[in-house]
């Protein structure tokens, strides 16, 4: 499994690349704002991608209105983790269609949890 990891910050892109490769034994890209994070999607064309919303360059949010507009790619499910838990957000992604919804600061058992359902190694880990 492809997995591209999209967040501005360098801690939390290196905690989550931790607990992401500590499970997962796929390949995992990362970018640090939403213009690489389409250009990594278009190079390698990942299976699931965890998102940041708020980011520098190009926000979560316009590159995930981008990414719903490719054809190519618009099925790819989109796993937010962001500091963004007011009601406008929340609804705003979860109408784009998102896989799951994770709000900062997080712990490894949320991220097991989220990505459980696309890695079935995860599942005895999390149930």
């Amino acid at each position: 499994m492809k997995i591209l990891l999209i967040e501005d910050d360098d801690s939390q892109r290196t905690l989550l690349r931790y607990i992401i490769a500590k499970k997962s034994n796929g390949e995992l890209y990362e970018a640090k704002n939403g213009i690489e994070g389409l250009r990594l999607i278009n190079i390698y064309s990942p299976d699931l991608i965890v998102l940041d919303l708020w980011m520098p360059v190009m926000s979560g949010l316009e590159m995930l209105d981008k990414l719903r507009q490719d054809a190519d790619h618009k099925s790819i499910p989109v796993i937010i983790i962001t500091g963004m838990g007011d009601k406008d957000t929340i609804q705003s992604v979860v109408s784009k269609g998102i896989a799951g919804y994770i709000l900062k600061p997080f712990t490894a058992n949320q991220i097991y949890s989220a990505l459980s359902k696309f890695l079935p190694s995860l599942h005895a880990v999390v149930d």
